[in-house]
Formats: structure tokens, sequence, C-alpha cells
């Protein structure tokens, strides 16, 4: 019936997006790109469990493999060897910390301040994965944190360096468009809902690399509010308030104007308006040296400070915003520990036009006017 032919209709779906993400893994190299190793098709995965080892151990086995004779051997499958990457993801990273200062979170206001070169290097180093794949007319098509795994390196100041997984998605440029544009048409849609272009939600419509470059605008957000993008709306509420609304994520008033002015270029709703990924990585490396430069001279000021006995020695730079404000009125007399966790909580979300005026960041809780009741 009709379910069972568009069952079908899934897996074929599912077996050619799995063909391709084998023939492209297999062929790119790049060192910000996960590395296939190898791969095995029509093999039995195998559970073992042995002795010396607290972990089971994935075996992989023919279908006529001796130790299969006397029980069921199971489906078949297509098994990919990667890179090891021992250091989590970009997502996970983020909302531990890692883009802020040491000195970054205060328990009374919840202050932080950005640690911006470990955020550009991360950032840069992304983008040159989109470069790459797109030098390839290869389209990610779910570009977000979470596809960011992470290496652990001796070398690298952040303890790690990015590389870019999972290309399920991935399409490749394969038809000629206007004026000789590249592109390729999608039956369904593909990727991330909150990291998807405008046009992604056009049927028929012909995508190019420009959807990358969307996703990014929005990972830039994610992995600076360490936030998930639209997280209080209906995720079918998206694609429309995106499409016709021109919905994107909203910054902080206090985020870095640099920093957002890329990011909002990435997510522009025209496609020809948005950066190449050749420009990201020259914008980001500028970005990066500004930001190099700007820390060390913190770091001199600092250190002359401190040599003539001032006070400045350990004034930490400007903080970027305030996790929580100040409590209302009626919630001046909660207890330490309350405040305390209020103090930690990020604000809510907001899912809002990016062109909407930001308001005026609040003083200091010590100087902020009491508001009337």
């Amino acid at each position: 019936g009709g379910e069972g032919a568009e069952e079908g209709a899934t897996l074929s779906r599912q077996a050619r997006r799995g063909a391709m993400e084998v023939a492209v893994s297999s062929m790119l190299s790049h060192p910000n790109i996960v590395q296939v190793y190898a791969t095995f098709s029509g093999v039995v995965v195998v559970r073992c469990h042995y002795r010396d080892s607290p972990l089971p151990v994935l075996k992989l086995c023919a279908p006529d493999d001796p130790m299969l004779r006397s029980s069921d051997p199971g489906p078949l499958n297509q098994v990919l060897c990667l890179e090891y990457c021992d250091a989590g993801t970009l997502l996970a990273a983020a909302r531990a910390g890692a883009f802020r200062l040491a000195c970054a979170t205060s328990a009374s206001n919840g202050a932080i301040w950005p640690a911006l070169g470990p955020l550009y290097t991360s950032l840069l180093e992304v983008a040159l994965a989109l470069r790459h794949l797109h030098s390839r007319r290869l389209v990610h098509c779910d570009v977000k944190a979470a596809n960011v795994l992470l290496k652990s390196s001796a070398r690298d100041p952040r303890g790690w360096s990015c590389k870019l997984s999972d290309f399920g998605c991935v399409r490749l440029l394969n038809e000629a468009g206007p004026e000789g544009r590249l592109g390729f048409r999608v039956a369904h849609p593909l990727g991330t809902v909150g990291y998807m272009a405008p046009e992604c939600f056009v049927k028929g419509a012909l995508l190019g690399p420009e959807v990358d470059i969307y996703a990014f605008g929005v990972l830039m957000w994610e992995v600076l509010m360490s936030r998930t993008p639209y997280g209080n709306m209906n995720p079918q509420d998206v694609p429309r308030q995106v499409l016709r609304s021109h919905l994107r994520p909203v910054f902080h008033p206090l985020a870095p104007p640099p920093y957002c002015s890329l990011a909002v270029r990435c997510w522009s709703g025209s496609p020809r308006r948005r950066p190449s990924a050749s420009d990201l990585v020259a914008e980001l490396q500028q970005l990066l040296a500004e930001a190099q430069k700007q820390q060390q001279q913190g770091q001199v000021q600092q250190q002359g400070a401190a040599a003539a006995g001032g006070s400045g020695g350990g004034r930490p730079p400007p903080p970027l915003w305030n996790l929580a404000p100040p409590p209302p009125p009626q919630q001046q007399q909660m207890g330490a520990a309350a405040r305390a966790a209020g103090a930690a909580m990020p604000p809510a979300a907001q899912a809002i036009r990016s062109q909407a005026s930001p308001q005026p960041p609040s003083p200091p809780p010590q100087q902020q006017q009491r508001p009337q009741a």
C-alpha cells in the first residue's frame, strides 16, 4: 500500500545518502575534516566482551565467519573507520566555557568576558574545511557546532583542533543554473532546521554553497551565546518564520560588533550577498590577528601596571555581557543560593528579526536605580 511505498522510498533515500557519504568522505583529505581511514561493506558487527577490557569491543565479521554459525548473523552493515576525535564537539566546548576567559564569570552578576582568540581560531578552522569542500564542488548541508568534532592537540593553546564531520547530507554541485551558477536540487529539505537557509524551504530551488555559509553564521551565534538557535520555538514554525518573516538569532547588545556583522552577512536572506568560504577565511584571519594583537597589548599593560605597583595588574577586560539581569524588586529577598542559581542561568532565547534594535545594556547592579513599582 501507500505506507509500504513511502517506507521503501525512505530506505532508498537513506541508502543513497549513505553511499554518497562513503564516497565523499573517502576522497577528502584536509587537516580540519575528519579523515576516513577505511571502509567495510557487507559485514556483520559483533559486540565482544573480554576479561581484560572493561568496555565491549566491536568486531567486524564476514557473513560466513565461523563465529556466526551458532547464531543469527544479523543485518549486513557498511562501516567507516574514522579518525579518532577524543575531545568532544565544538558545541560541548562552547557550553563548557572554552571561549570565556579564566576570569570571565562572577557569581554576583554573571558577567562574562569572551576569549576571542580561541573563538576566532576555531571558526577559522571550520571555514577552512568549508573552503576545501566548496573548491571540490561539494556542499556539506548540515553545518552546526554539534557536527564539528575536536581532536586533542598538545601543540594548540586550546588543547584541541576542529574537524568538520558528518557528511550524510553532502551534495555535489551538478546542475548549471542561470548565468552558469552551479548548484543542486533536492526533493526533501536537508540538514537541521534551525541552520537551514530560507531558500532551502523553497521547493525545487537551485541551492549552492551559500547554504553552508548561512549555517556558518548561525554557528557563530551558537558558539558565542552557548545556546541552541530558536530553542524556545516549535521547530515546525521555524521554516515559515525564516522564509517569510526574516527570523534570525539575536546577539546580545554587547556582543563584539565585527563578530556580529560577519554573522549577519552570512545569514543574509539573499544568497548572493553572503560571503564565500574564501572570504570567510580571509576575514576571520584578520579578526584573529586583531584579537591576538589586543590580547598582547592588554598583557603588556597589565604587566606594566603590576610592575609599577598599580591596581590594574589583575584587572580583567570590560565584560561582554551579563548572563542574568539584577532581580526585580519583588525578588530582592531571595536567598543567596537562589540568587547565585539565577545568575548562572542565561537569558531566554529570543526569536525575533535580526534588524530589531537591541535594548541598551543594564548598568552594573551597584549603580542601577531601583525600578518603580
